[in-house]
């Protein structure tokens, strides 16, 4: 997805200053020749022009600025009439493309969801790489109002949590790898463990206590998330804006909470 900041007005008005020069030089002297260094410094404007059109495919644009650049004074003598009228035409060609596109405003509440790092904080990041595509996408989905799609992605990062889960508690499910396991096979696997004398980390009775508090409210979540997990992969409901808000905090809080108490993914080693 293309992030579109308002980078035309940076790279026109640099043009702009650019045609401007020229006309004055022109209102002087129509038939001057355009000198080298006034061709090098407006060849020096075009490369910023020129990433910003082959970002939004601005084809016909880019094939103005090519001409223009074919054309400079030692190649063969060119007046600032000449020059002048290049430049008019580059630009008015790259404001006409740039009028045909179409582009998806998002609101200004909603722009804090758009193309961001780290949504979920520095931890869940640091603990979970594997989940950042999922979690950005997540985002941009919210920012554009495509909520059953934000769902969707956020169901994906929950799943590598519960992943994490049933790994850091060394859960093991015969002939099936954990990537491929259903989820109440896993949750049940995981409510058995915890059902057992001792639990991860070994400690005390008031630790285990503690742990088993931690895990059975984190399995309690997982249950939630089964259930819209379920709804959203069969089509069932129609989400509206703020319940897939509800569902990005619900999540976002989930996998701090994970992070939080030294669970993470296995592509980053064991970090609890």
């Amino acid at each position: 997805m293309i992030q579109f900041v308002r980078q035309e007005e940076t790279v026109l008005s640099s043009l702009d200053i650019a045609l401007l020069g020229f006309k004055m030089l022109k209102g002087k002297d129509a038939a001057g020749i355009v000198k080298d260094d006034e061709n090098v410094e407006l060849l020096n404007r075009l490369p910023p022009l020129e990433k910003f059109c082959h970002k939004l495919e601005l084809h016909e644009s880019l094939r103005q600025i090519n001409i223009l650049k074919q054309k400079p004074a030692f190649r063969w003598p060119q007046n600032y009439s000449e020059k002048v009228s290049q430049l008019e035409t580059v630009l008015e060609t790259f404001r006409q493309e740039l009028h045909s596109r179409v582009y998806a405003f998002i609101p200004p509440g909603k722009a804090k969801y758009f193309c961001r790092d780290m949504l979920f904080g520095q931890a869940v990041w640091a603990s979970f790489p594997s989940a950042a595509p999922d979690i950005e996408n997540a985002g941009n989905c919210l920012a554009t109002d495509l909520h059953a799609a934000a769902i969707y992605y956020l169901m994906c990062v929950v799943n590598l949590g519960l992943i994490s889960l049933a790994r850091h508690l060394r859960v093991i499910i015969k002939k099936t790898p954990l990537e491929y396991a259903e989820w109440q096979t896993m949750i049940d696997k995981l409510e058995k463990k915890l059902k057992q004398k001792t639990v991860r980390p070994p400690g005390d009775k008031k630790q285990q206590a503690e742990a088993r508090k931690f895990y059975n409210g984190l399995l309690a979540e997982f249950k939630f998330f089964k259930e819209l997990r379920n709804d959203v992969m069969h089509g069932r409901s129609d989400y509206t804006g703020p319940q897939a808000i509800n569902a990005f905090d619900r999540v976002r809080d989930f996998m701090q909470r994970l992070a939080d108490g030294g669970i993470c993914a296995i592509d980053v080693g064991n970090c609890s």
